[in-house]
């Protein structure tokens, strides 16, 4: 990743002048026996033209988690969010199979020519940059869905576009779908056109699991 930075100046400008992140944590402790959890939540950013830059970003939330699980005795992790991503993304493949091709054409599509339209770039974009393989390393915990029979059917729904962009993910301390909280149906939402409306106040789901470690 910093091989990648270093040879993209606009790139590096976006993630860390334009965007910053915002990775909450926090860790549970139970009180009879001790143990300890990390839980993270993460909001990424949404341009359709930046699955690279998710990626990324994602990169450095792990990292940060596996920093808090380490300090707290290997913790498991719960980590939820809305990713701004659909389940076959690179986001998703770099989470759940740990790792992104660098011929992975959806996430890589647009590194050399996606600019931050306000304020411009630092310099001139680089058309030569090329992609790279993106992995999670061999330290960090596998991550599993806390959906694990079957993800949402949509998690977002506007009237121009409808996908599951939020998620529940856990480290394989936890045993999963215990019990899920039922998630509405296309025509729930249809009755009313799209989210938010007079009976959903917003125009993303809830997603709600039982986890038991």
């Amino acid at each position: 990743m910093s091989d990648l930075l270093d040879r993209h100046d606009h790139l590096k400008h976006v993630l860390f002048n334009k965007l910053g992140h915002v990775l909450q944590t926090v860790v549970l402790t139970q009180r009879g026996s001790g143990e300890q959890v990390v839980v993270g939540n993460t909001h990424l950013f949404f341009h359709p033209l930046a699955s690279h830059i998710r990626c990324l970003k994602m990169l450095i939330a792990c990292r940060q988690l596996e920093i808090e699980s380490h300090e707290h005795q290997m913790s498991p992790i719960v980590f939820c969010g809305d990713f701004n991503s659909h389940p076959n993304s690179g986001v998703m493949k770099l989470l759940l199979n740990r790792h992104v091709d660098s011929n992975n054409g959806s996430t890589w599509k647009h590194l050399c020519t996606y600019q931050w339209k306000e304020g411009g770039a630092t310099g001139k974009l680089r058309r030569d940059v090329e992609a790279i393989h993106l992995e999670l390393p061999p330290s960090f915990p596998k991550l599993l869905s806390g959906y694990q029979n079957a993800l949402p059917e949509f998690t977002h729904f506007i009237e121009a576009f409808v996908c599951t962009l939020d998620y529940i993910l856990v480290t394989e301390n936890f045993a999963c779908d215990m019990k899920v909280a039922p998630t509405m149906l296309m025509d729930d939402v249809k009755r009313y056109v799209a989210m938010p409306n007079e009976v959903m106040p917003s125009d993303h789901i809830s997603l709600a699991c039982d986890l038991v470690w």
